[in-house]
């Protein structure tokens, strides 16, 4: 063996034609779509095995599995690659350490990390990021994950060099500042407080194991509220489990989940159980926006296919297939949607979203005078309606 076969050898997790087929073997079996979206799954192989074969590291082999993934244009199907998995499981994953949020067709900075070197920059809310790592930002938020391959930006997050971002701030000057990816928590975010008129408000990021526990001791501590607001924008989803916990929450009767269907067709409708004397029984508003996925685009379909509350915001991101994790060689591993969903009104959700009832658009304005129409909408209408 030469020496560059020795470097590239020790790169790699694993061999490279191993994870390949790995890949492309489970999504032929397994995935939900026996047609693939349309995609020629048996061409994709002949397409991409050589050049998947070549890859001198993880970073290249796993950018080819994610380019051939996509052709099956589903959000939530992807190839995690083995240096990603560790950190997820410690819970700290390498980050630039700010979010963003496409309003008024730009990309705004959302909230910074303190602990990150975009915070030590000076990079601030309200900011517009207009280039990274050299090139012009996506026009829709499907692209961004093609965009931070086409700039590498996990094999710059692993190598810890500098990202150039170019952004221009609330006066419209240009700023140029280059930032590094760092180890940030992900653990869970929970928020909640009591608004004007004892409504009490939860918040929170992800539906973890324990997330419908915090949710049950916040509702059952505030039985005596008039009502609630459970915000869930920047909600990218979670657990079944964990949303079929918190169902019973909110509803006394048993309430429809929706319809699953398999890739051999079979369909199965499913019910949460009641949750008696212990839901909470008083009026709920329901905040969403583009952010809002997955999981927690189910619980804002069933409270509003239920009538149990109104939904307040903008339309959600459209990611609702129900998807599972397989191990591949070398310690990666692939996130494939196996079930398909439809709400209990027969509404596919998967590339529409929640449109919800209050139809109320980010403005860059409110969001750089933090300014929150939407919860203010929501908070009006909850006070009227006791």
């Amino acid at each position: 063996m030469s020496a560059a076969s020795i470097l590239f050898a020790l790169a790699l997790s694993a061999p490279p034609e191993r994870v390949f087929d790995k890949v492309w073997a489970t999504v032929g079996e397994d995935y939900y779509d026996a047609n693939y979206n349309g995609a020629d799954w048996p061409a994709a192989r002949k397409m991409y095995r050589a050049k998947a074969a070549a890859a001198r590291d993880d970073d290249e082999l796993y950018k080819t599995l994610n380019e051939m993934l996509r052709r099956l244009n589903d959000r939530h199907t992807s190839a995690i690659p083995p240096s990603v998995v560790k950190q997820e499981r410690s819970r700290s994953v390498l980050r630039i350490g700010f979010g963003l949020q496409l309003v008024e067709g730009r990309w705004v900075v959302k909230a910074v990390d303190p602990n990150s070197s975009a915070y030590e920059e000076g990079v601030a809310p309200g900011w517009l990021l207009e280039k990274m790592g050299g090139k012009p930002m996506p026009q829709r938020t499907g692209e961004m994950a093609a965009f931070d391959e086409s700039i590498q930006y996990r094999a710059r997050c692993d190598a810890g060099d500098p990202i150039p971002v170019a952004l221009r701030d609330p006066n419209g000057a240009p700023r140029e500042v280059s930032v590094t990816c760092r180890k940030l928590s992900i653990t869970p975010k929970h928020e909640v407080k009591i608004l004007d008129g004892g409504v009490v408000y939860l918040r929170f990021d992800e539906f973890a194991p324990n997330s419908h526990r915090w949710m049950e001791e916040v509702l059952q501590a505030n039985k005596k509220a008039g009502a609630a607001v459970i915000d869930l924008r920047e909600n990218r989803g979670g657990l079944l489990d964990t949303l079929h916990a918190i169902l019973p929450l909110l509803f006394k009767t048993k309430v429809p989940f929706g319809q699953i269907t398999t890739r051999s067709n079979r369909q199965t409708q499913r019910t949460a159980r009641a949750g008696g004397v212990k839901a909470f029984d008083k009026p709920i508003a329901v905040l969403i926006d583009s952010t809002t996925a997955s999981a927690s685009e189910i619980l804002a379909a069933v409270v509003q296919e239920s009538g149990c509350g109104k939904i307040y915001g903008s339309t959600s991101a459209g990611v609702v297939l129900f998807s599972v994790r397989e191990d591949l060689p070398g310690g990666g591993e692939l996130q494939l949607s196996v079930w398909d969903y439809k709400t209990p009104k027969g509404r596919r959700l998967e590339g529409a979203g929640v449109v919800p009832d209050v139809k109320i658009e980010p403005a860059l304005a409110d969001l750089r005078h933090r300014k929150d129409p939407v919860l203010e909408v929501a908070l009006h209408d909850l006070q009227n309606r006791r």
